[in-house]
């Protein structure tokens, strides 16, 4: 699956309007009549990201059916997988957030399928999975050649090739449009530049829900691996090339996610008294050693 190219101008926006509207109304619908319904969007998207493009449905359409979201039939016709119509459906109001959760879920379990049957992981996956890594305390600017074009570039083979993740300015902008869109990064306007700071805590936030409500930090962030393989699953930090040894089990993305989200009452990190299950959370000089992860509050 390549996100990044044949389907570059697919939107997580609009991916989320044909679900619920398929949802609501209950039936197969062509291409066409979703067009129709759905143009002009509303504004009641999963985040603020609409690209130009002249097809910008017919891209959303063939990504989601990629990943099994929606099915087409041999009428033409699309129809939304069941789980998501009764996911949509439960989480009523808070659909949006359901949705963006479940849709990064599939991107990476389609990845990591493929990953299995000895194919390449998505490189938007693999893009996501190497951005999460970078230094939120060092971010990089919005703009390629503001250094994510070095960075990018240390992830040469040793024949030269890059690794099938971001490749070029014309990927970097669709790859910031599905990061930001899913709770893996936020923009900041800094004195002289804009950047974009890696930064999981949405993403976390939104799947708090299907993971322990209290645990081993270890075995609580295992879960969280498991349910989202980007945040440091062995399988995917493997795919990518040098430097390997550098990769961060938890990483730094995922460290900050997690203290802003103790900092805002909706988790608790505390230290075990065994001593069993303990990872090391923290950005800079200053790392914790967490023992018991437990989810204390909502999300607001």
């Amino acid at each position: 699956m390549e996100y990044l190219k044949g389907t570059a101008n697919a939107s997580a926006g609009a991916i989320y309007l044909v679900c619920r509207y398929l949802t609501r109304f209950g039936t197969a619908l062509t291409g066409t009549e979703i067009r129709s319904a759905l143009r002009p969007f509303p504004e009641h998207r999963v985040a603020d990201e609409e690209p130009k493009d002249t097809d910008l449905l017919g891209s959303s359409l063939k990504l989601a059916a990629g990943i099994g979201l929606i099915h087409e039939h041999a009428n033409s016709g699309w129809t939304v997988d069941s789980p998501i119509a009764e996911g949509l459906r439960a989480a009523g109001d808070d659909g949006i957030r359901w949705f963006r959760s479940e849709l990064l879920r599939r991107i990476n379990a389609e990845a990591l399928d493929a990953l299995a049957n000895r194919g390449k992981a998505a490189d938007l996956v693999l893009g996501m999975a190497w951005f999460l890594q970078q230094d939120p305390l060092k971010p990089l600017g919005t703009t390629y050649g503001n250094g994510a074009e070095a960075s990018i570039g240390k992830l040469a083979h040793t024949d030269g090739t890059l690794v099938n993740a971001v490749v070029g300015s014309e990927q970097w902008r669709p790859f910031l449009r599905w990061i930001l869109a899913l709770g893996l990064a936020r923009n900041v306007d800094v004195p002289g530049a804009k950047v974009v700071v890696a930064d999981a805590s949405t993403a976390i936030a939104d799947s708090l829900s299907q993971l322990p409500t209290s645990e081993r930090a270890k075995d609580w962030l295992n879960e969280l691996q498991i349910r989202l393989p980007i945040f440091g699953a062995t399988a995917l930090l493997a795919a990518l090339p040098a430097p390997r040894a550098g990769w961060h089990d938890i990483p730094p993305a995922v460290s900050l996610g997690l203290l802003k989200l103790e900092k805002r009452g909706v988790i608790k990190m505390e230290s075990a008294d065994d001593g069993r299950g303990v990872v090391t959370v923290g950005l800079g000089n200053n790392p914790r050693q967490v023992g018991i992860i437990t989810v204390t509050g909502a999300v607001a």
